[in-house]
């Protein structure tokens, strides 16, 4: 890889290598830790054989035809994969029975079984209802095929090497696979967990009660505790530290899991009287669909499973008809169709058909994603069993007592998770036999490793004033310190004195060094709606006003609409919470002060603070530090790029940022939007690259010369192991062709480096004895990092803690070296991920990530709003005759590509 540029030519089809395993990083004090990894021993020579598992359910359709519906594949949806789940089970346990021995198989509850017992042919059974599912009376009969997999029939316990390949997308994960497999399908007590894919819930007995596991919650919402397990391959090192080529040392990482569940069977009327916190002795009130209310109560249901509950589906529980809600209809009293030759009103048909009169007659209706053609009474639909509570269906109430309960002291979550660990037989004195006697031995005890605590970056503002903890620093002015531009005041239906509002503003501009202008109007409302905020907005554009500061009452929950005006009108805008300002006119708040005046400079183009670099024996280290400053021979462009989910028509929401100015360590930044897909950054990165160079050169255009930037390191969130070769192949072609495209000549042919991230991997770091009473003393310190065996064997991998945790267990985020070029070290690495984290310009404390990644998920998160906000009065674009959304129409007009606050951090 002496030049990146050389293997131009080479197709996205052909598969590249990681870069080569660089030396563990030196830098910083060692300590050493603990992690949730626990050694896995395997017997020699042990096979494992994998079969695949189909099993289909025949039964009777109501109108006496046969109907076919598969219990190992299908729906993902919590409701239906559970009552999957169930029933293959019992068949592939009835349909084994005197072929293989219930201790030699493991099951993967889909459509995959590892055995180490070789079955002497196929398996096709036909069984009958009452040895699988008796109580269904529509099924007919079960039918069973096990059948061998022609390419990965067996594996052995010797393969543990080829679970790994320096080549992306080669190596061979079977022996891994069937580990998961047989792992997860040997914990103990599995009639009283629930399985999601590696995620394991126990129910909710007196004994997890007891130890304080769980928590309660509101609208007919609960907490399930549990597990996730996964085999890792780590790599081997000797007792100098030397790395053993081609050895690998599986790991089976343990980490506990607390979900909030809908509760089972409720009728979906009284979810509605929960989720909106009314008593069960109020008569439910006249809701419309298209009312807050009924816009909240769809975003909490929509995609839950309902079973119906009348005629022959009444009181049949899993066995009933389903269907996932996809919307909200007309009530029933507006809902009218044929019956019998008769135009009929839906309340009439219920009456006169099924002798049911509708309790709810003006409350509105229920329609199946996939008819939406067809309307059902809430009242007559019961919640589909064993569902998982999604992070847009919980409720507030949730929320607080899913965060204290899992928000716990890294001692506490180490104690509880052994504890369930203990439960199942993966910890503890209570052995895992079925394991065990397959020749699988997981040790009892976690994995300690060697870690070291990197140092802090020195901080830079206005003259160097600045003082320095752990993670922390103070400062009396900023590097680069802007003035107040022409702005408007506007307060929204708060009591404020506004003058003393004024004042403690007024006093922490100036002491930063801003050059403070009172605003030009002030404008205050006692009352009004969004449209009024739009009025002012246009006002104050049209007046010439360049900044907007609002207070707001909490109340009215005008945020989102603030900043979809300020996109409309290119204007920008800062919003106040009201009871936040109020506190600032009563106690001064000095921080809270000072974070706001912190925004409002980088919103206006300043700088806060930069960062130079580590000191260590008294001198600085210019490898690492170099990458951030300004210099003529060395620029870098640092892109991050994270996404935002949760729309509705297939859209993501992928926000990026870089350092494109002359101040090279503030970030600013874009969205677009693009379909979801497993190739999701691919269809964004070369527009956004085009456009940061483009800003890149021109800001840092000297004596009509372009000045490009010497290296390109792309920062990538959410990209998954199995996605590697995407990035290695696609990705960095793309990045290829970008710059090969510049101009002039010779041909642009910068460093090249993409560093993928995972801000939530299964992996878990802490002290070895936690002591003190809170998180912060705790928890691992700022800076941690760690290289070597837990991390993967041929890729340059390391896991860096750079933010202090002050509540709960500190998540440390993992870092994978995907493309890199030669002559840089972990080091470098480490340190440059390490500084960025100094470097959000908002608070003045180290992020979890670093600024790139941060900065790019707010942008990724106001694309998200902006497009709910704007798209809830009006249709989204779409292709001609089609209902595929116009992606080009989208972004034309809903991104900041075009205006003129794309130049600065908009959305600080």
């Amino acid at each position: 890889m002496a030049n990146q540029f050389d293997d131009l030519n080479v197709t996205s089809a052909e598969l590249q290598s990681a870069p080569p395993k660089k030396q563990p990083g030196t830098r910083g004090d060692v300590q050493k830790f603990k992690t949730n990894a626990q050694k896995i021993t395997l017997d020699r020579n042990l096979a494992l054989f994998k079969y695949d598992v189909d099993i289909r359910l025949i039964f009777r359709k109501p109108d006496g035809s046969e109907g076919k519906k598969s219990l190992t594949k299908g729906p993902r949806n919590d409701c239906h994969l559970q009552y999957r789940v169930k029933y293959a089970a019992i068949a592939l346990k009835v349909a084994l029975t005197e072929r293989i021995a219930e201790a030699d198989y493991f099951y993967d509850l889909q459509a995959n079984l590892y055995s180490t017992t070789q079955l002497k042919e196929d398996i096709h059974l036909t069984l009958p209802p009452g040895d699988v599912i008796p109580d269904d009376a529509t099924c007919i009969n079960v039918k069973v095929s096990i059948t061998r997999v022609a390419d990965t029939f067996q594996v052995s316990t010797n393969d543990t090497a080829r679970t790994v390949n320096a080549v992306y997308g080669t190596a061979d994960v079977t022996l891994l696979e069937a580990l998961n497999t047989c792992v997860s399908g040997s914990l103990l007590d599995r009639d009283n967990l629930l399985s999601y894919k590696g995620h394991h819930y126990f129910a909710n007995t007196p004994e997890l009660q007891q130890r304080n596991l769980l928590a309660e919650i509101q609208g007919s919402q609960y907490l399930r505790v549990g597990i996730a397990e996964a085999v890792k391959p780590y790599e081997v090192r000797d007792e100098k530290g030397k790395l053993e080529e081609n050895q690998v040392a599986l790991h089976c990482v343990v980490d506990m899991k607390k979900t909030a569940f809908h509760e089972d069977y409720v009728i979906l009327v009284e979810k509605f009287r929960a989720i909106l916190g009314l008593n069960f002795n109020v008569r439910f009130p006249p809701i419309s669909s298209n009312d807050p209310n009924g816009k909240f109560l769809l975003e909490k249901v929509k995609g839950l499973v309902v079973h119906l509950n009348y005629a022959r589906n009444l009181n049949r529980g899993e066995f009933a008809k389903s269907i996932i809600i996809g919307g909200f209809g007309p009530p029933p009293s507006r809902v009218r169709f044929d019956y019998n030759g008769e135009n009929t009103s839906m309340v009439q048909y219920f009456e006169t058909r099924f002798n049911i009169n509708l309790a709810y007659p003006n409350l509105f209706t229920v329609f199946d994603r996939k008819n939406p053609n067809v309307y059902f009474p809430p009242e007559l639909l019961l919640l589909g069993e064993k569902q998982r509570v999604t992070s847009r269906q919980l409720l507030a109430e949730g929320q607080r007592a899913l965060v204290e309960s899992t928000a716990i002291l890294p001692a506490l979550r180490e104690q509880q998770t052994r504890t369930l660990a203990t439960m199942v037989g993966l910890a503890g004195d209570n052995a895992n036999e079925k394991l065990e006697s397959t020749g699988i031995h997981i040790d009892r005890n976690n994995l300690l490793v060697n870690g070291r605590v990197l140092p802090s970056a020195k901080i830079i503002a206005f003259e160097r004033e600045t003082s320095m903890t752990k993670n922390s620093w103070t400062y009396r002015k900023f590097l680069k310190p802007m003035r107040m531009p022409q702005w408007t005041l506007v307060i929204l239906q708060v009591l404020i004195d506004q003058d003393n509002f004024l004042k403690k503003l007024r006093d922490r501009v100036t002491a930063t060094g801003m050059v403070w202008n009172r605003p030009d109007t002030i404008i205050r409302k006692n009352d009004g709606d969004q449209y009024s905020v739009e009025n002012i907005m246009s006002a104050r554009k049209k007046a010439g006003t360049k900044f907007v500061f609002f207070v707001v009452r909490d109340k009215l929950e005008f945020h989102q609409e603030i900043k979809l005006l300020e996109h409309k009108y290119d204007l920008l805008t800062q919003e106040v919470r009201g009871t936040v300002a109020v506190e600032i006119v009563k106690k001064g708040q000095p921080m809270t002060v000072a974070n706001i005046v912190n925004k409002m400079n980088l919103k206006l183009g300043g700088c806060n603070w930069e960062v130079a670099g580590y000191t260590q024996a008294g001198q600085d280290i210019i490898r690492g530090s170099q990458y951030l400053c300004q210099t003529n021979v060395y620029r870098p462009l640092i892109v991050g790029f994270e996404t935002s989910m949760g729309l509705v028509d297939n859209l993501v929401c992928v926000g990026y940022s870089a350092n494109p100015t002359k101040q090279m360590q503030n970030f600013i930044g874009n969205y677009k939007y693009v379909k979801q897909h497993s190739n999701i950054y691919g269809q964004v990165l070369r527009s956004a690259l085009d456009e940061m160079l483009d800003r890149f050169v021109e800001a840092n255009r000297e004596k009509m010369m372009q000045i490009l930037p010497t290296h390109l390191y792309i920062y990538l969130n959410g990209v998954s192991e199995g996605q590697y070769h995407l990035v290695a192949n696609s990705y960095l072609q793309i990045v290829k062709q970008v710059c090969l495209a510049r101009r002039p000549t010779p041909k642009y042919q910068p460093k090249i480096s993409i560093m993928c991230v995972s801000k939530t991997p299964n992996e878990r770091i802490t002290r070895v004895k936690p002591t003190g009473e809170k998180a912060s003393l705790q928890n691992i310190p700022p800076g941690t990092c760690i290289d070597t065996m837990i991390v993967n064997p041929v890729i340059n991998e390391f896991f860096l803690n750079s933010h202090l945790a002050i509540q709960g267990t500190a998540r440390t985020p993992k870092f994978s070296l995907v493309v890199d070029v030669p002559g840089m070290d972990m080091d470098f690495h480490e340190g440059l991920a390490h500084q960025l984290s100094f470097l959000h310009g908002i608070v003045s404390s180290t992020t979890a990530l670093p600024a790139p990644l941060v900065v790019a998920d707010r942008y990724a998160k106001r694309g998200r709003d902006n497009y709910k906000t704007h798209f809830k009065r009006r249709d989204v674009p779409r292709l001609a005759d089609s209902e595929e959304v116009d992606f080009e129409q989208l972004n034309k007009l809903l991104t900041y590509t075009e205006k003129e606050l794309v130049k600065v951090r908009f959305n600080a």
